[in-house]
């Protein structure tokens, strides 16, 4: 797929998205699918039932919806009819152990992995390479990848400033201050090399940056597992409560089950 300059720039590791990964062609959406395992969509303690087939009007209301998606790499089973609706302003955490596709639904969202069968939405768009650009630009992405980079830390965050998709944002350097302060990141790791980071401040640097850019929708990925018990709650607590933001979340820890304020979707078995 040729891409754009302004395409090209959006590559910065882990929190916007990397460009370097790039869909090279369309999945066909499908109007029949086997009969599989869904996921039990959990409000408190409340199941509620899988919905019927999306029409039009419920792919238009919600703001990430994935419609009987399944993904099958190798033959080995991933992922089968899989659906989720998210609404705007919503907050869903989605949870179970490793290996049940829990990250595979983020990147299938930004369009670093294609469904074997199924479509992902985003505002009413299915995800394809016409339509996956606008939606990295809407979203803030942390990866549970912590390699973000080489080079010193204070070098990548301004790597991320001059973004074309970050420039000319107002308060950008304020509200990175003051979540650098929020997530107790000293300003002297700026100095440090990425590489001379402890995985605990490698997660609360890209979280300062996603908190940072603007953004209203949020896909964060194990974004807690290398931090204190302690700050891993705050952080928790945090995304649980933004007005306004939509937030995907997918985890396995537990703390992120006891904050309370997200509708939790439980994954595999």
């Amino acid at each position: 797929m040729n891409r754009k300059p302004e395409q090209e720039e959006l590559g910065t590791a882990g929190v916007m998205v990397a460009a370097s990964v790039a869909m090279s062609r369309e999945s066909e959406c499908m109007t029949k699918s086997k009969a599989g395992r869904m996921a039990k969509e959990m409000v408190g303690n409340e199941a509620l039932r899988p919905g019927a087939a999306t029409g039009i009007r419920e792919r238009q209301e919600a703001m990430i919806l994935y419609d009987k998606v399944s993904f099958t790499p190798g033959g080995q089973r991933v992922l089968e009819d899989f659906r989720l609706e998210v609404r705007r302003g919503e907050k869903v955490l989605v949870y179970g152990k490793s290996g049940v596709g829990k990250s595979t639904l983020l990147r299938m969202l930004l369009g670093f992995v294609l469904p074997s069968s199924g479509c992902v939405y985003f505002e009413g768009r299915r995800i394809d390479p016409g339509s996956v650009w606008e939606a990295r630009r809407r979203i803030a992405y942390v990866s549970q990848d912590l390699d973000l980079s080489r080079g010193k830390a204070g070098d990548f965050v301004a790597g991320v400033f001059a973004l074309r998709a970050n420039r000319g944002r107002a308060h950008m350097d304020e509200d990175f201050a003051a979540a650098m302060e929020w997530l107790e990141l000293d300003r002297g790791i700026l100095d440090k090399g990425m590489t001379d980071l402890s995985g605990g401040e490698r997660q609360r640097l890209a979280l300062a940056l996603a908190l940072s850019l603007g953004r209203d929708v949020f896909l964060l990925d194990e974004v807690t597992s290398a931090v204190d018990p302690r700050m891993k709650e705050r952080i928790a607590r945090r995304f649980a409560s933004m007005e306004s933001a939509t937030v995907l979340a997918v985890s396995h820890d537990v703390t992120w089950l006891k904050v309370g304020g997200m509708r939790v979707v439980r994954l595999g078995d």
